[in-house]
């Protein structure tokens, strides 16, 4: 890290430290925050439709299916790790801002790495538990639907990009030359 002087002209207007926190680094972080909400409403709906539903298959509880708890608590982990990921990153971007440093470019592309792996747990979690919804999850009454159409429309941000973002951080890693002037 860093010093930096707070020398931008909105610096006066706008002492918060929040304003000092580089946009390209944690700004899509706000969209992360929806990813999350969504996969958690997922998993909320998910829990209540299996509590109250037995299949006409086998006559059974949904919830006494090993392959339904197994996919509950898999998707509940991701979502979790998820959040505590995304919002770490945000907690240590606003100390960074506090202590009026600029984080480096590998602690940049870090943050961006960290939100688009999240972004993609939530969005296996969502898909896990549509999948469970079976052909109930396509109806426009289903929640279900939405839910998994958002999470696939949030995935599509270059921000949550797996691919682009955590190659970044690798190319990093291995010493290669990130030119990115938005960092």
């Amino acid at each position: 890290m860093r010093a930096a002087a707070a020398v931008f002209p909105g610096a006066r207007a706008n002492p918060n430290p929040v304003y000092r926190v580089p946009f390209s680094a944690v700004g899509a972080h706000g969209l992360g925050g929806t990813a999350v909400g969504n996969a958690q409403a997922a998993l909320e709906l998910s829990i209540e439709a299996v509590k109250q539903r037995s299949t006409s298959y086998a006559g059974m509880k949904m919830r006494d299916f090993q392959a339904v708890q197994l996919r509950i608590g898999a998707a509940a982990a991701k979502i979790d790790a998820a959040r505590l990921l995304i919002r770490a990153n945000c907690i240590e971007a606003h100390d960074i801002a506090r202590r009026n440093e600029i984080p480096d470019v590998a602690t940049k592309l870090r943050f961006k790495r960290d939100l688009a792996c999240g972004a993609q747990w939530c969005t296996e979690a969502v898909d896990m538990l549509h999948a469970m919804a079976g052909a109930n999850g396509l109806y426009d009454r289903c929640p279900m639907q939405r839910i998994f159409r958002d999470a696939h429309a949030l995935a599509a941000h270059i921000s949550f990009s797996f691919d682009a973002q955590v190659s970044a951080w690798g190319l990093a890693a291995l010493g290669g030359e990130i030119d990115n002037p938005t960092l």
